[in-house]
């Protein structure tokens, strides 16, 4: 799932892998040359923080809006990277921080910094300029329900040693 901020108009502000070269093959093998030709996009050649038109960003996927401020049950019910117990910022101020470091990636490429999957993703950006601080679910859900269930092994069953 790709995370991003809808900035209004069809437009969308989003994080991606600014490794020099993401190549996409057709099916023989050739180059995808072809840009957007709403937004310009060409996704063989720009990472980093882009705003895109909101097809580019779906890529044919569909649309989930992610919810903030939950209760504890229901985020842990729900799917990995769909939902946040913290309180957002106002839509106002997310558009605004997000067209600022949109901004400063496109002056200097520094925008937010280096792509990591598990460190500094798309959903550590959206996440950020949601609520200020950068986090993914994604990641971090999934590692602390492994915590939780040896933690509960551990609990049933103290003879378990680790190393």
């Amino acid at each position: 799932m790709h995370a991003g901020i809808y900035v209004g108009e069809g437009w969308v502000i989003h994080f991606t892998p600014t490794c020099n070269s993401v190549i996409r093959f057709s099916a023989t093998y050739e180059p995808v040359t072809t840009s957007c030709r709403r937004c310009g996009h060409d996704p063989n050649k720009k990472g980093g923080v882009l705003k895109t038109c909101i097809d580019c960003f779906l890529k044919g996927d569909g649309l989930h809006r992610f919810e903030y401020n939950v209760s504890l049950s229901y985020f842990i019910l729900k799917q990995d990277g769909t939902c946040s117990t913290r309180s957002c910022y106002p839509s106002d101020e997310t558009v605004r921080l997000a067209t600022e470091i949109f901004k400063k990636d496109e002056v200097d490429g520094t925008g937010f910094g280096e792509y990591d999957l598990l460190s500094n993703n798309c959903e550590t950006f959206a996440s950020y300029c949601k609520t200020g601080m950068g986090l993914s679910w994604q990641v971090i859900k999934p590692v602390a329900s492994a915590t939780m269930k040896l933690v509960l092994r551990l609990v049933k069953d103290p003879s378990i040693v680790l190393s």
